[in-house]
Protein backbone atom coordinates (compact mmCIF):
# COMPACT_ATOMS: atom_id res chain seq x y z
CA UNK A 1 0.00 0.00 0.00
CA UNK A 2 2.98 2.17 0.54
CA UNK A 3 3.57 2.04 -3.10
CA UNK A 4 0.52 2.72 -3.97
CA UNK A 5 0.30 5.88 -1.75
CA UNK A 6 3.43 6.64 -3.27
CA UNK A 7 2.40 6.54 -7.15
CA UNK A 8 -0.64 8.94 -6.11
CA UNK A 9 1.36 11.23 -4.63
CA UNK A 10 2.89 11.41 -7.74
CA UNK A 11 0.36 11.75 -9.89
CA UNK A 12 -1.09 14.60 -8.20
CA UNK A 13 2.42 16.17 -7.47
CA UNK A 14 2.29 18.62 -10.87
CA UNK A 15 -1.29 19.88 -10.16
CA UNK A 16 -0.43 20.55 -6.35
CA UNK A 17 3.16 22.10 -7.97
CA UNK A 18 1.58 24.23 -10.08
CA UNK A 19 -1.00 25.73 -7.15
CA UNK A 20 1.69 26.46 -4.50
CA UNK A 21 3.86 28.22 -7.58
CA UNK A 22 0.80 30.44 -9.12
CA UNK A 23 1.36 31.89 -5.26
CA UNK A 24 2.88 35.15 -4.44
CA UNK A 25 5.63 34.94 -1.37
CA UNK A 26 3.30 35.96 1.48
CA UNK A 27 0.45 33.90 0.23
CA UNK A 28 2.80 31.30 -0.26
CA UNK A 29 4.46 31.57 2.98
CA UNK A 30 1.25 31.73 4.91
CA UNK A 31 0.04 28.32 3.31
CA UNK A 32 3.37 26.56 3.91
CA UNK A 33 2.74 27.58 7.83
CA UNK A 34 -0.59 26.00 7.95
CA UNK A 35 0.30 23.28 5.99
CA UNK A 36 2.90 21.86 7.82
CA UNK A 37 0.82 23.39 11.19
CA UNK A 38 -1.78 20.50 9.73
CA UNK A 39 -4.14 21.21 12.84
CA UNK A 40 -6.72 24.28 12.07
CA UNK A 41 -4.67 27.26 13.06
CA UNK A 42 -6.03 30.95 13.80
CA UNK A 43 -4.18 33.83 12.06
CA UNK A 44 -2.14 34.86 15.67
CA UNK A 45 -0.69 31.52 15.21
CA UNK A 46 0.55 31.93 12.41
CA UNK A 47 1.92 35.25 12.95
CA UNK A 48 4.13 33.88 15.27
CA UNK A 49 5.17 30.79 12.63
CA UNK A 50 6.27 33.28 9.62
CA UNK A 51 6.84 36.16 12.01
CA UNK A 52 4.83 38.30 9.60
CA UNK A 53 2.38 40.86 11.13
CA UNK A 54 -1.12 39.28 12.30
CA UNK A 55 -3.49 41.88 9.90
CA UNK A 56 -0.78 40.85 7.15
CA UNK A 57 -1.69 37.13 7.72
CA UNK A 58 -5.61 37.29 7.73
CA UNK A 59 -5.17 39.58 4.54
CA UNK A 60 -3.26 36.13 3.09
CA UNK A 61 -5.84 33.76 4.67
CA UNK A 62 -8.60 35.06 3.22
CA UNK A 63 -7.23 35.61 -0.35
CA UNK A 64 -6.33 31.59 0.36
CA UNK A 65 -10.15 31.38 1.02
CA UNK A 66 -11.23 33.19 -1.39
CA UNK A 67 -8.92 31.36 -4.34
CA UNK A 68 -10.58 27.65 -2.53
CA UNK A 69 -7.47 26.59 -0.84
CA UNK A 70 -8.64 26.90 2.53
CA UNK A 71 -11.89 26.58 4.39
CA UNK A 72 -12.92 27.75 7.79
CA UNK A 73 -12.62 25.51 10.90
CA UNK A 74 -13.57 26.05 14.76
CA UNK A 75 -10.94 25.41 17.49
CA UNK A 76 -11.82 24.78 20.90
CA UNK A 77 -9.18 27.04 22.39
CA UNK A 78 -9.84 30.53 20.81
CA UNK A 79 -13.78 32.04 19.71
CA UNK A 80 -11.48 33.58 16.53
CA UNK A 81 -11.68 31.87 13.21
CA UNK A 82 -9.11 28.84 12.62
CA UNK A 83 -8.33 27.93 9.09
CA UNK A 84 -7.05 25.05 7.41
CA UNK A 85 -6.54 23.63 3.79
CA UNK A 86 -9.83 22.49 2.60
CA UNK A 87 -8.83 19.36 0.22
CA UNK A 88 -7.08 17.26 3.45
CA UNK A 89 -5.29 14.96 0.57
CA UNK A 90 -3.13 18.35 -0.18
CA UNK A 91 -2.23 18.53 3.59
CA UNK A 92 -1.32 15.09 3.01
CA UNK A 93 0.73 16.03 -0.02
CA UNK A 94 2.13 18.74 1.68
CA UNK A 95 3.77 17.21 4.56
CA UNK A 96 4.90 14.58 2.50
CA UNK A 97 7.01 16.61 -0.23
CA UNK A 98 7.60 19.83 2.15
CA UNK A 99 7.42 18.33 5.81
CA UNK A 100 10.26 17.75 7.77
CA UNK A 101 12.44 14.74 8.36
CA UNK A 102 11.57 13.61 11.36
CA UNK A 103 10.10 10.46 12.66
CA UNK A 104 7.14 11.62 14.48
CA UNK A 105 6.36 14.14 11.49
CA UNK A 106 6.27 11.54 8.72
CA UNK A 107 4.30 9.22 11.34
CA UNK A 108 1.91 11.56 12.26
CA UNK A 109 0.61 12.37 8.44
CA UNK A 110 1.06 8.81 7.34
CA UNK A 111 -0.97 7.88 10.26
CA UNK A 112 -3.95 10.68 9.16
CA UNK A 113 -3.66 9.02 5.42
CA UNK A 114 -4.49 5.55 6.75
CA UNK A 115 -7.20 6.32 9.73
CA UNK A 116 -8.87 8.18 7.05
CA UNK A 117 -8.63 6.15 3.90
CA UNK A 118 -9.18 3.04 5.40
CA UNK A 119 -11.91 1.26 7.80
CA UNK A 120 -10.57 -0.13 10.70
CA UNK A 121 -10.67 -3.73 8.63
CA UNK A 122 -9.18 -2.68 6.33
CA UNK A 123 -6.64 -1.60 8.32
CA UNK A 124 -5.98 -5.15 9.83
CA UNK A 125 -5.82 -7.15 6.81
CA UNK A 126 -3.03 -4.23 5.95
CA UNK A 127 -1.08 -5.00 9.42
CA UNK A 128 -1.72 -8.87 9.01
CA UNK A 129 -0.39 -8.49 5.07
CA UNK A 130 2.60 -6.50 6.44
CA UNK A 131 3.79 -9.05 8.37
CA UNK A 132 3.55 -12.16 6.42
CA UNK A 133 5.52 -10.53 4.25
CA UNK A 134 8.75 -13.25 3.91
CA UNK A 135 11.47 -10.53 2.74
CA UNK A 136 11.00 -8.43 6.62
CA UNK A 137 14.25 -6.03 5.57
CA UNK A 138 15.13 -2.40 5.97
CA UNK A 139 12.36 -0.90 3.91
CA UNK A 140 9.45 1.29 5.14
CA UNK A 141 9.71 1.11 8.46
CA UNK A 142 7.84 4.31 8.57
CA UNK A 143 4.66 2.37 7.03
CA UNK A 144 4.85 -0.21 9.61
CA UNK A 145 4.95 2.06 12.67
CA UNK A 146 2.32 4.33 10.94
CA UNK A 147 0.24 1.21 10.58
CA UNK A 148 1.11 0.38 14.54
CA UNK A 149 -0.67 4.01 15.62
CA UNK A 150 -3.72 3.77 13.24
CA UNK A 151 -4.84 -0.27 14.11
CA UNK A 152 -7.49 -0.21 16.85
CA UNK A 153 -6.14 -4.04 18.19
CA UNK A 154 -3.34 -3.92 21.22
CA UNK A 155 -2.01 -7.04 19.91
CA UNK A 156 -1.74 -6.25 16.56
CA UNK A 157 -0.46 -2.68 17.06
CA UNK A 158 2.95 -4.25 19.42
CA UNK A 159 3.47 -7.06 16.74
CA UNK A 160 4.00 -4.00 13.90
CA UNK A 161 6.02 -1.85 16.60
CA UNK A 162 7.89 -4.99 16.64
CA UNK A 163 8.14 -5.08 12.75
CA UNK A 164 8.96 -1.51 12.31
CA UNK A 165 11.79 -1.57 14.74
CA UNK A 166 13.57 -4.63 13.38
CA UNK A 167 13.16 -2.91 9.89
CA UNK A 168 14.22 0.38 11.45
CA UNK A 169 17.36 -1.26 13.00
CA UNK A 170 18.00 -2.71 9.47
CA UNK A 171 17.87 0.40 7.63
CA UNK A 172 19.95 1.87 10.28
CA UNK A 173 22.74 -0.78 9.86
CA UNK A 174 22.73 -0.46 5.95
CA UNK A 175 23.42 3.37 6.16
CA UNK A 176 26.22 3.47 9.06
CA UNK A 177 23.82 4.26 12.05
CA UNK A 178 21.72 3.56 15.03
CA UNK A 179 18.47 3.16 15.83
CA UNK A 180 18.95 5.85 18.13
CA UNK A 181 19.66 8.15 14.81
CA UNK A 182 15.81 7.66 13.48
CA UNK A 183 14.09 7.40 16.44
CA UNK A 184 13.93 7.67 20.29
CA UNK A 185 13.52 4.03 20.79
CA UNK A 186 11.26 4.23 23.91
CA UNK A 187 8.58 5.97 21.41
CA UNK A 188 8.01 2.39 19.76
CA UNK A 189 5.16 0.72 21.35
CA UNK A 190 6.13 -2.85 23.15
CA UNK A 191 4.06 -5.02 25.30
CA UNK A 192 4.36 -4.30 29.13
CA UNK A 193 1.42 -6.08 30.89
CA UNK A 194 0.56 -9.67 30.81
CA UNK A 195 -2.99 -8.82 29.14
CA UNK A 196 -0.70 -7.11 26.10
CA UNK A 197 1.82 -10.00 26.03
CA UNK A 198 -1.02 -12.34 25.98
CA UNK A 199 -2.76 -10.30 23.31
CA UNK A 200 0.09 -9.98 20.71
CA UNK A 201 0.46 -14.20 21.12
CA UNK A 202 -2.92 -14.34 20.15
CA UNK A 203 -2.35 -12.64 16.93
CA UNK A 204 0.92 -14.39 16.32
CA UNK A 205 -0.97 -17.77 16.78
CA UNK A 206 -4.17 -17.54 15.34
CA UNK A 207 -3.84 -14.81 12.96
CA UNK A 208 -0.16 -15.26 11.55
CA UNK A 209 0.80 -18.90 12.51
CA UNK A 210 4.03 -17.95 14.18
CA UNK A 211 3.76 -20.69 16.51
CA UNK A 212 6.61 -20.32 18.44
CA UNK A 213 7.02 -16.80 18.63
CA UNK A 214 3.48 -17.00 19.83
CA UNK A 215 4.85 -19.42 22.80
CA UNK A 216 7.69 -17.49 23.77
CA UNK A 217 4.57 -14.20 24.01
CA UNK A 218 2.34 -16.55 26.08
CA UNK A 219 5.16 -17.28 28.45
CA UNK A 220 6.14 -13.76 28.60
CA UNK A 221 2.71 -13.21 30.20
CA UNK A 222 2.63 -15.65 32.13
CA UNK A 223 6.16 -14.93 34.01
CA UNK A 224 4.68 -11.15 34.51
CA UNK A 225 1.52 -12.73 35.99
CA UNK A 226 1.78 -16.63 36.49
CA UNK A 227 -2.08 -16.08 38.30
CA UNK A 228 -3.46 -14.95 34.70
CA UNK A 229 -4.99 -17.66 33.57
CA UNK A 230 -5.94 -17.02 30.01
CA UNK A 231 -2.15 -17.13 28.71
CA UNK A 232 -1.95 -20.72 30.55
CA UNK A 233 -5.06 -21.99 28.19
CA UNK A 234 -3.59 -20.63 25.22
CA UNK A 235 -0.54 -21.81 25.59
CA UNK A 236 -2.07 -25.15 26.07
CA UNK A 237 -3.70 -25.38 22.60
CA UNK A 238 -0.48 -24.18 21.41
CA UNK A 239 1.28 -27.13 22.75
CA UNK A 240 -0.91 -29.41 21.51
CA UNK A 241 -2.51 -28.35 18.61
CA UNK A 242 0.27 -26.70 16.80
CA UNK A 243 3.75 -27.87 18.60
CA UNK A 244 3.09 -31.96 18.92
CA UNK A 245 3.75 -31.31 22.98
CA UNK A 246 0.22 -32.55 24.15
CA UNK A 247 1.85 -33.43 27.69
CA UNK A 248 2.79 -30.09 28.17
CA UNK A 249 -0.32 -28.60 26.78
CA UNK A 250 -2.09 -31.25 29.49
CA UNK A 251 -0.05 -29.46 32.05
CA UNK A 252 -0.82 -25.67 31.08
CA UNK A 253 -4.64 -26.84 31.04
CA UNK A 254 -4.55 -27.93 34.09
CA UNK A 255 -2.76 -24.98 35.62
CA UNK A 256 -5.38 -22.84 34.10
CA UNK A 257 -8.08 -24.88 35.94
CA UNK A 258 -5.98 -24.54 39.23
CA UNK A 259 -6.20 -20.92 38.74
CA UNK A 260 -9.79 -20.41 37.84
CA UNK A 261 -11.68 -23.81 38.25
CA UNK A 262 -14.69 -21.86 37.02
CA UNK A 263 -13.10 -20.97 32.95
CA UNK A 264 -15.06 -23.79 30.98
CA UNK A 265 -12.32 -22.84 27.91
CA UNK A 266 -9.68 -24.95 29.52
CA UNK A 267 -11.92 -27.61 31.25
CA UNK A 268 -13.28 -27.60 28.05
CA UNK A 269 -9.77 -28.10 25.96
CA UNK A 270 -8.61 -30.68 28.30
CA UNK A 271 -11.75 -32.82 28.09
CA UNK A 272 -10.83 -32.61 24.09
CA UNK A 273 -7.34 -33.84 24.44
CA UNK A 274 -8.96 -36.56 26.36
CA UNK A 275 -11.57 -38.25 24.12
CA UNK A 276 -9.29 -39.02 21.72
CA UNK A 277 -7.17 -41.16 24.66
CA UNK A 278 -9.34 -44.69 24.91
CA UNK A 279 -7.04 -45.39 27.93
CA UNK A 280 -7.87 -42.08 29.65
CA UNK A 281 -12.21 -42.29 29.36
CA UNK A 282 -12.17 -42.74 32.89
CA UNK A 283 -11.04 -39.43 33.34
CA UNK A 284 -12.82 -37.92 30.90
CA UNK A 285 -16.30 -39.79 32.67
CA UNK A 286 -14.72 -37.68 35.87
CA UNK A 287 -14.38 -33.86 34.13
CA UNK A 288 -17.77 -34.05 32.19
CA UNK A 289 -20.02 -34.26 35.35
CA UNK A 290 -18.64 -30.66 36.64
CA UNK A 291 -18.03 -29.13 33.11
CA UNK A 292 -21.20 -29.85 31.16
CA UNK A 293 -23.56 -27.91 33.17
CA UNK A 294 -21.78 -25.29 32.35
CA UNK A 295 -20.99 -25.30 28.81
CA UNK A 296 -23.61 -23.73 26.72
CA UNK A 297 -25.92 -26.11 24.72
CA UNK A 298 -23.82 -26.19 21.54
CA UNK A 299 -20.55 -26.47 23.16
CA UNK A 300 -21.87 -29.45 24.79
CA UNK A 301 -23.19 -31.17 21.69
CA UNK A 302 -20.00 -30.48 19.94
CA UNK A 303 -17.90 -32.25 22.91
CA UNK A 304 -20.23 -35.02 22.63
CA UNK A 305 -19.89 -35.43 18.80
CA UNK A 306 -15.91 -34.97 19.08
CA UNK A 307 -16.07 -37.99 21.39
CA UNK A 308 -18.18 -39.99 19.52
CA UNK A 309 -16.35 -39.79 16.22
CA UNK A 310 -13.18 -40.79 18.61
CA UNK A 311 -14.93 -43.95 19.53
CA UNK A 312 -15.72 -44.26 15.86
CA UNK A 313 -19.59 -43.94 15.99
CA UNK A 314 -20.25 -41.71 13.56
CA UNK A 315 -24.21 -42.31 13.59
CA UNK A 316 -23.99 -40.56 17.67
CA UNK A 317 -21.35 -38.28 16.26
CA UNK A 318 -23.66 -37.19 13.41
CA UNK A 319 -26.42 -36.76 16.08
CA UNK A 320 -24.96 -34.87 18.45
CA UNK A 321 -23.27 -32.31 15.16
CA UNK A 322 -26.96 -31.82 13.84
CA UNK A 323 -28.13 -30.54 17.20
CA UNK A 324 -25.09 -28.05 16.90
CA UNK A 325 -25.68 -27.02 13.10
CA UNK A 326 -29.38 -27.37 13.61
CA UNK A 327 -28.73 -23.84 15.77
CA UNK A 328 -30.95 -20.57 14.59
CA UNK A 329 -28.03 -18.60 16.67
CA UNK A 330 -25.90 -16.61 14.06
CA UNK A 331 -23.30 -16.52 16.36
CA UNK A 332 -22.87 -20.11 16.66
CA UNK A 333 -19.43 -20.88 14.83
CA UNK A 334 -18.19 -17.54 15.60
CA UNK A 335 -18.69 -18.39 19.49
CA UNK A 336 -17.69 -22.08 18.97
CA UNK A 337 -15.59 -22.23 15.76
CA UNK A 338 -12.25 -23.68 17.19
CA UNK A 339 -15.09 -26.28 18.65
CA UNK A 340 -16.36 -27.32 14.86
CA UNK A 341 -13.18 -27.34 13.36
CA UNK A 342 -12.11 -29.68 15.80
CA UNK A 343 -14.98 -32.50 15.25
CA UNK A 344 -14.06 -31.52 10.92
CA UNK A 345 -10.17 -32.27 11.77
CA UNK A 346 -10.88 -35.47 13.75
CA UNK A 347 -13.74 -36.55 11.01
CA UNK A 348 -11.26 -36.13 8.17
CA UNK A 349 -8.46 -38.34 10.46
CA UNK A 350 -10.93 -41.01 11.67
CA UNK A 351 -11.85 -41.30 7.48
CA UNK A 352 -15.37 -39.93 7.67
CA UNK A 353 -14.85 -36.94 5.90
CA UNK A 354 -16.39 -37.94 2.45
CA UNK A 355 -19.84 -39.35 4.77
CA UNK A 356 -19.85 -36.10 6.88
CA UNK A 357 -20.35 -34.49 4.04
CA UNK A 358 -22.57 -36.16 2.27
CA UNK A 359 -24.42 -36.19 5.89
CA UNK A 360 -24.30 -32.33 5.81
CA UNK A 361 -25.71 -31.67 2.41
CA UNK A 362 -28.60 -34.63 2.85
CA UNK A 363 -29.43 -32.72 5.74
CA UNK A 364 -29.37 -29.33 4.04
CA UNK A 365 -26.34 -28.46 6.16
CA UNK A 366 -24.59 -27.79 2.90
CA UNK A 367 -25.99 -24.93 2.04
CA UNK A 368 -27.15 -23.34 5.44
CA UNK A 369 -23.10 -23.63 5.89
CA UNK A 370 -22.03 -23.45 2.50
CA UNK A 371 -18.56 -21.52 3.30
CA UNK A 372 -17.68 -24.18 5.96
CA UNK A 373 -18.46 -26.72 3.42
CA UNK A 374 -16.61 -25.73 0.78
CA UNK A 375 -13.33 -25.65 3.01
CA UNK A 376 -14.09 -29.24 4.59
CA UNK A 377 -14.14 -30.21 0.83
CA UNK A 378 -10.86 -28.26 0.05
CA UNK A 379 -9.24 -29.66 3.27
CA UNK A 380 -10.07 -33.27 2.37
CA UNK A 381 -9.56 -32.79 -1.44
CA UNK A 382 -7.18 -29.88 -1.91
CA UNK A 383 -7.16 -26.33 -1.93
CA UNK A 384 -8.32 -25.25 -5.29
CA UNK A 385 -11.49 -26.98 -4.91
CA UNK A 386 -12.03 -23.35 -3.31
CA UNK A 387 -12.11 -22.40 -6.96
CA UNK A 388 -15.06 -23.84 -7.87
CA UNK A 389 -17.20 -21.95 -5.67
CA UNK A 390 -18.29 -18.68 -6.31
CA UNK A 391 -16.04 -15.65 -5.19
CA UNK A 392 -18.70 -14.07 -2.46
CA UNK A 393 -18.26 -17.62 -0.68
CA UNK A 394 -14.90 -18.02 -1.54
CA UNK A 395 -13.56 -15.35 0.70
CA UNK A 396 -15.47 -17.10 3.98
CA UNK A 397 -14.37 -20.41 2.82
CA UNK A 398 -10.65 -19.62 2.21
CA UNK A 399 -10.34 -18.62 5.76
CA UNK A 400 -11.74 -21.22 7.45
CA UNK A 401 -9.59 -23.87 5.39
CA UNK A 402 -6.43 -22.24 6.52
CA UNK A 403 -7.59 -22.20 10.35
CA UNK A 404 -8.41 -26.02 8.91
CA UNK A 405 -5.21 -26.68 7.52
CA UNK A 406 -2.79 -24.93 10.17
CA UNK A 407 -3.14 -27.78 12.26
CA UNK A 408 -0.95 -30.98 10.87
CA UNK A 409 -3.41 -33.29 9.06
CA UNK A 410 -3.14 -37.27 10.39
CA UNK A 411 -1.78 -39.75 8.14
CA UNK A 412 -5.28 -41.34 8.24
CA UNK A 413 -6.94 -38.71 6.82
CA UNK A 414 -7.63 -39.66 3.53
CA UNK A 415 -9.13 -42.80 4.37
CA UNK A 416 -12.60 -42.95 3.84
CA UNK A 417 -15.39 -45.04 6.32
Amino acid sequence: MFSDLERLLDQVTPLYKARIEDLAPQPRVVLDALALHWDPATAAQLAETTGLATPAVSAQLDRLLKMGLLEKAPVSTSRRTAFQLGERFFNIWYLMRHGPRRQRTRLRWLTGFLRGFYTPAQLHERGKALLQQADGGAGHHDYALALSDAVNEPGLRYLLGAEARQRMEAFALAHGQRLEDLTDPDDLPQPQTAAEWYGMGWWLQTELGRFEDAEQAYRRAIEIDPEFASPWNNLGNLLTNHLNRPDEGEQAYRRAIEIDPSDTFASGNLAYLLATQEDRQAELDTLLPALLPRLRVHAAALLAAYRALAQDNFGTAAEHLGEALDSEDPGLLSAHQDDVLRVLRLAAARGYGERLLAWMDARGLGDRYWPLRAAFDAYLHGEERLLDVNPEVRVAARQLFEWLDRIAKSPSKRGHK
